[in-house]
């Protein structure tokens, strides 16, 4: 690891950002100067605004790389660097206003019973009722499970906060089955090896085969499934509030 490259990375750990968008950060930084094939403390605002041009234009990347990139190059430029003038030439891209995919509640029953594995069948239906993100299902440690009260203790989601999910008293038999089969010691959803947790990878691709199992016929994400339980939820009269809560 370059001089540079570990000084960027102790400026972000020293503000608390998230291992990810810790690893995001610097490997688009690499990227930048890999495009160049020069240091990125030896390029320019010329440079900075050539960069994002190309993730469009060439490269055709998403608006929310584009996004990342644009961060990662404001933080580098003003807080590693120190040399604020870089980003006059920096875009501010908008980020397109899209729609998700809303599946019926149809949909998502059969969705959660396509998984022929006891662990996939318990593991989708959680990740549903409790309206998780990916990370925070991937992170759930056994004892976040507290079934007297039905929630689950979600540590350091998004935003590096703490919050409790909905533990639906419906499939809580369901997750018991999992861990008596299982018996997980420390993450709920274990990988490979029970020392790590699942991948989110994992969880994608689980997804993607239920959604084609069931005949969904939409692509099937695990956003998917985060927005189909706030869409189902509103739908049954729910205060909007009381969603946010939750």
């Amino acid at each position: 690891m370059t001089a540079l490259r570990q000084r960027m990375q102790d400026d972000l750990q020293l503000r608390n950002y998230a291992p990810q968008t810790i690893d995001c950060s610097l490997r688009c930084v690499a990227q930048f100067a890999q495009y160049f094939r020069t240091p990125p403390d030896r390029l320019g605002p010329e440079q900075v605004r050539q960069y994002p041009l190309s993730l469009v234009q060439e490269t055709r990347v998403s608006w929310s790389r584009v996004m990342q990139t644009v961060c990662a190059l404001r933080f580098f430029s003003t807080v590693t660097l120190g040399q604020p003038h870089m980003l006059a030439s920096l875009p501010h891209p908008k980020r397109p206003t899209t729609l998700p995919t809303i599946l019926s509640q149809a949909a998502v029953a059969a969705l959660l019973r396509a998984p022929r594995r006891l662990k996939s069948r318990a593991m989708l239906p959680t990740s549903y009722a409790a309206g998780l993100r990916v990370s925070e299902l991937c992170h759930l440690h056994v004892p976040d499970v507290d079934s007297a009260r039905l929630v689950l203790r979600l540590q350091q989601g998004k935003g590096q906060q703490d919050r409790y999910g909905r533990l639906s008293p419906r499939f809580l038999p369901l997750l018991r089955q999992s861990w008596q089969r299982y018996t997980p010691r420390t993450w709920l959803c274990p990988g490979p090896d029970p020392t790590t947790p699942i991948t989110r990878e994992t969880v994608r691709r689980l997804c993607h085969d239920a959604g084609v199992k069931a005949g969904v016929g939409k692509p099937v994400h695990p956003h998917t499934l985060r927005h189909g339980f706030a869409s189902h939820v509103l739908e049954a009269g729910v205060d909007g509030r009381r969603l946010q809560l939750l």
